[in-house]
């Protein structure tokens, strides 16, 4: 539990990093779709760890 745990939050962590460059790179002029791919991840991140702080069984098939 502790290390699903961990890896939630590192998740987390690491997909605000993306949507945080995302964002740098689409306020120069870049394109939306880096961005949308990073919020998305960040919310996929977020829902996980939702997931495993409910105790929720994974299916890892």
């Amino acid at each position: 539990m502790r290390s699903q745990l961990n890896d939630a939050y590192q998740a987390i962590y690491d997909a605000r990093d993306q949507v945080e460059r995302a964002d740098h790179d689409y306020r120069k002029g870049g394109g939306p779709d880096k961005l949308n791919r990073a919020n998305r991840a960040l919310a996929d991140a977020t829902q996980n760890l939702y997931d495993v702080q409910s105790g929720a069984v994974r299916d890892t098939r």
